[in-house]
């Protein structure tokens, strides 16, 4: 909502303010849980972060190298609109949809 009142009738600014504003949020809760967790194992804060940080830049490149894959192998399934049992670009279209509603329909409501 903040997006489409900053930058109205602009569905692609709307997108990429939502997934900047609702990503690192749900990021940050997984990391305060994760350090909550070594609390209460007794391990110290710094290497509680030091592995968060490294499953992080792990988790980044491996994230990518499936993406690409994925994406590539699979192709013509992602653009169909319903996919199939085990593929869909369902997640993608909500994007899509929320920006439009949002972003380009969203000073007129």
């Amino acid at each position: 909502m903040l997006g489409s009142y900053i930058l109205p009738g602009n569905p692609v600014a709307n997108m990429y303010c939502a997934m900047y504003g609702n990503n690192p949020q749900v990021q940050a809760i997984a990391l305060l849980e994760d350090l909550k967790l070594g609390v209460y194992l007794k391990i110290p804060p710094r290497q509680t972060f030091l592995a968060q940080m490294m499953g992080t830049v792990v988790g980044a490149i491996l994230n990518y190298i499936m993406a690409i894959s994925i994406l590539t192998e699979q192709r013509e399934v992602l653009l169909t609109v319903s996919g199939n049992r085990i593929w869909s670009g369902q997640n993608a279209q909500s994007y899509n949809s929320n920006a439009i509603a949002w972003g380009a329909l969203g000073p007129k409501m």
